[in-house]
């Protein structure tokens, strides 16, 4: 982490202009100096700090409780399913209450509800109480989702969006990473305790962040133009879709998919440790690609790394170290579509329209998250255990197809 920091400090001292600023660009964060810096670091810690329990932690002492309760193992994946789902049912309305909120209410209520969650699994044993923590949690997730993604963008000057949003992003998944240190530090009882105290303690270093109030989108706005408002984004939402779909998939089923091909239980563990890592690291420097040569490029260079990365790993299906070297950079592809999606968002939308194209990524990356495990699951089922590897590369040929050769399917991003 203090490696990022190090890194991000350094691109920040002479980025140039991103080639691809649209003339609808948001125009907010141009502040300048120690001042921004200062806040968009403290919004880094607090988004971390949010993201360690909200994803990192949460699931974790869910299952955990849940197995000590003695629920079966389809219950104990149906409750953990209940806040991504809850993401979904959620996301057409967070535009507007990010509007009617502010950043700052909005994160109160986002940890208004993540506390109510946790209290409700630390103190009562029922199912009932357990899907309402769930849901509850899940609630907060999306608020700060929405929140903590179009507050980066606006505070972000225009020559450092990319590199900026590729910072956060790779903090997320160092907060998903940092979750289990809870669980070998605390015993389990105390582990909802600790989250709590951290969150309030979080959100009181947020107060004192001066964040700019949310745009105002046009009046009357309705339905349909909403669609042409995110219509440029088509190629956008569709990598962020595939993003969600890679990511997880990968996370649950590699595990299984290198046991297959022979490597022990350690090493296959070792190559899905590395698949998160690419995720993680590779979004800041992408994130620079994206300010020095334009989002397009970026989005051609993580589909040619993860068609590659896909092949090789069909190819060399024994070798323990082309196979690392291979999953880090598919994970840094995969992450790298919603660290581009996001930023492409912040560059060709107005100010008064990132809440509902941010919420557009977030429904698309969870719908993909929702949908890549049963669809990858079902072609090792059917297919062979390569079919996995296979729909990827096949995922991002289809996209490279649509964003560069499509224009007259999706809009050109």
């Amino acid at each position: 982490m203090v490696l990022l920091f190090c890194y991000t400090a350094k691109i920040w001292e002479n980025v140039p202009m991103n080639s691809d600023i649209d003339e609808n660009a948001s125009e907010s964060g141009n502040v300048g100096g120690g001042s921004n810096f200062s806040r968009i670091a403290t919004v880094f810690a607090v988004s971390l700090v949010f993201q360690v329990i909200q994803v990192g932690a949460f699931p974790i002492y869910l299952s955990q409780k849940m197995l000590g309760l003695g629920f079966e193992s389809w219950v104990i994946g149906f409750c953990a399913a209940i806040s991504w789902l809850t993401i979904l049912a959620l996301g057409p309305v967070m535009p507007r209450s990010l509007r009617l909120l502010g950043y700052q209410w909005a994160a109160a209520l986002s940890v208004l509800l993540t506390v109510i969650g946790l209290a409700l699994i630390a103190f009562s044993d029922g199912l009932a109480a357990i899907i309402g923590a769930a849901v509850a949690v899940g609630s907060g997730l999306i608020i700060r989702w929405i929140a903590f993604d179009a507050l980066v963008v606006e505070i972000a000057s225009e020559t450092k969006r990319g590199s900026t949003v590729g910072l956060h992003e790779a903090l997320m998944g160092f907060g998903i990473a940092l979750g289990p240190l809870f669980f070998i530090l605390l015993p389990l009882h105390l582990v909802p305790l600790a989250c709590i105290g951290l969150t309030l303690l979080a959100l009181l270093a947020f107060q004192a962040v001066d964040c700019p109030p949310p745009a105002r989108s046009r009046s009357g706005a309705s339905h349909s133009d909403w669609l042409k408002i995110l219509a440029p984004l088509a190629p956008a939402l569709l990598a962020a879709f595939v993003a969600g779909s890679v990511e997880s998939a990968g996370i649950a089923l590699f595990p299984v998919h290198f046991q297959y091909l022979g490597f022990s239980l350690s090493q296959a563990a070792i190559l899905v440790t590395a698949f998160g890592l690419g995720g993680t690291l590779l979004q800041p420097p992408l994130g620079t690609v994206a300010d020095r040569s334009g989002y397009r490029l970026a989005h051609g260079l993580c589909i040619l790394v993860m068609a590659a990365s896909g092949l090789i790993l069909v190819a060399f299906p024994g070798n323990l170290q082309v196979t690392a070297a291979a999953i880090f950079l598919l994970g840094g592809a995969a992450g790298g579509f919603n660290t581009l999606a996001v930023i492409e968002a912040g560059t060709r939308m107005r100010s008064a329209d990132i809440p509902a194209a941010m919420t557009a990524i977030a429904m698309t990356y969870t719908a993909g998250g929702v949908v890549g495990p049963v669809i990858s699951g079902a072609v090792i089922g059917i297919a062979s255990n390569q079919g996995m590897v296979w729909t990827f590369i096949l995922m991002a040929v289809v996209l490279g197809v649509l964003m560069f050769g499509g224009a007259r399917i999706l809009p050109r991003s």
